[in-house]
């Protein structure tokens, strides 16, 4: 592979990805054979056919318009360090628009399964924050589910959906991070796991609310407190305490949602009984029928206004909503 000739080249251990360039990609699609000598690569990448070659013929042409601004929205070519092989491509699909763009990705069939695309979209999106991007999204078919996996992998979330799968990654800092929901979710464990991974400083409002004899502060104090820690640079404040959710989330920059199906909270409530923790001043001895029905209670009840609620700062915050632990786990595995 002749990386010399690759202008902003991109690379892992295992790949290259270079960019076409109005140069490079004139020769491409006039004389393959002599690009794949040029480069010293062999072009096994998704099929040309007549589809393709149109879309990189007009390609060709945006980027000679643009050539300022050609790297949001070129495509990079991916290269199989071992064999020089052209696996694939990558590219965003157009420039940011309030640091907000689409990211999209193909390879030959032949060469999934190996690990290669996810490896080639987490250094593509370390790129792309280099270049000021902030939020990537990216669609996928409703049983796409390899292109769903290795979105997942790279740590983007669900959106939405309509016809296809919409799917949402934030490439900005997360520093101040609430997480909500229900009891027995785990609320308290992701974030414990979260602050390692990011290094941020964690409260957990249920020891700013309760003291060790389980009685409380009273609402005053704990607003006092929760207001001193909201104007701290750097948190993640783990509990629901509906009350405080508007205020919580107009600080943060970041909400997430465990929003977990009935019998798995309260399977996690049970599973910490006798387990001393950190995120509450007393070591739980039994599920005592009152905190049991406090768990339905939040979980039919409270959840649909939370969900409303947290869908209303969608376009104001970034938005993360895990369905299940399997979710969170791959998120968390993500960062």
């Amino acid at each position: 592979m002749n990386k010399d000739k690759m202008v902003d080249y991109i690379e892992t251990d295992r790949l290259v990805l270079f960019p076409y360039t109005k140069d490079n990609l004139a020769l491409f699609n006039r004389n393959l054979p002599l690009f794949e000598k040029t480069f010293d690569v062999i072009y096994h990448g998704e099929e040309l056919d007549y589809l393709l070659k149109e879309f990189l013929l007009k390609l060709e042409k945006e980027i000679a318009d643009d050539p300022d601004n050609y790297l949001f929205f070129t495509e990079f070519l991916i290269v199989l360090k071992e064999n020089n092989h052209i696996i694939g491509s990558i590219d965003y699909k157009y420039i940011p628009i309030d640091g907000v763009t689409e990211v999209g990705y193909g390879m030959n069939p032949k060469y999934t399964g190996n690990g290669y695309m996810s490896e080639a979209l987490k250094v593509f999106l370390s790129f792309g924050r280099k270049m000021g991007i902030k939020v990537v999204r990216a669609d996928t078919k409703v049983d796409n589910i390899k292109s769903q996996n290795v979105l997942k992998r790279c740590g983007f979330h669900y959106l939405k959906q309509d016809i296809n799968i919409w799917w949402e990654k934030r490439l900005d800092d997360m520093n101040k991070i609430i997480i909500i929901g229900p009891s027995g979710a785990g609320k308290s464990t992701f974030s414990r796991r979260l602050k390692e991974k990011l290094n941020l400083p964690l409260y957990h409002l249920d020891n700013i609310w309760w003291n060790k004899d389980k009685t409380h502060v009273t609402t005053e104090e704990f607003d006092e407190r929760l207001a001193k820690i909201l104007k701290e640079p750097k948190w993640i404040i783990d509990g629901n305490y509906k009350r405080t959710h508007v205020v919580r989330m107009e600080a943060c920059d970041t909400i997430i949602l465990l929003d977990y199906p009935l019998d798995v909270c309260l399977q996690g409530a049970n599973d910490r009984i006798g387990k001393e923790r950190d995120d509450i001043p007393w070591t739980e001895d039994t599920l005592d029928p009152e905190f049991k029905e406090w768990i339905i209670y939040s979980v039919e009840e409270d959840m649909p206004e939370t969900r409303r609620l947290v869908d209303s700062y969608k376009d104001k915050k970034q938005v993360i909503i895990f369905h299940s632990r399997e979710e969170s786990e791959e998120y968390l595995n993500s960062l």
